[in-house]
């Protein structure tokens, strides 16, 4: 929703992004404004003031770090595997570390939340609330692989990444 109008529950102030044709038949009938099929992929120059996700759990470190990059200041609440945050097994998990403990992110453990939900699943379940401040400036670096990471300025600066030259 644009910044300078409060945050309501008026459906043509929510935008959503769904990747299942069956879930954005629901969001279509209910009256939802899709602007996306692919969050990782979604660009945009809208200023949003709250964005609330439930990302797939394999690819939720990938996700909220996306979040983190369009962000723009907004307020960011996402579900999360538990897993995801305790093993910092990945670079992208390692990054995400990072920027969760610069913001002073709350994390909450819920459990297996989804143990019962129609599409069960016995993941222990974190809630994040992430906010990151307008002035700090995030940047997209492909990597040497087809998937794309995201590096924050201050990676660099704290000397975080090797660099071999200058394009990598």
């Amino acid at each position: 929703s644009s910044r300078s109008r409060h945050f309501g529950a008026e459906k043509e102030d929510i935008f959503c992004i769904e990747l299942e044709p069956e879930l954005q038949a629901i969001l279509t009938d209910k009256k939802y404004t899709i602007i996306g099929n692919d969050f990782l992929r979604y660009t945009t120059d809208m200023l949003f003031d709250l964005i609330i996700m439930n990302p797939p759990f394999d690819t939720g470190a990938r996700h909220l770090l996306k979040a983190a990059e369009i962000s723009r200041g907004a307020k960011i609440i996402c579900l999360l595997n538990t897993e995801t945050l305790a093993n910092q097994c990945t670079e992208e998990r390692k990054l995400l570390g990072r920027i969760l403990a610069d913001n002073n992110a709350e994390i909450q453990e819920l459990g297996p939340v989804f143990k019962n939900a129609e599409r069960p699943t016995n993941v222990n379940i974190s809630l994040v609330k992430l906010q990151i401040e307008n002035d700090k400036e995030q940047f997209k670096f492909a990597g040497f692989t087809s998937d794309e990471r995201q590096f924050s300025i201050d990676d660099i600066a704290n000397n975080q990444l090797a660099k071999h030259d200058v394009f990598e």
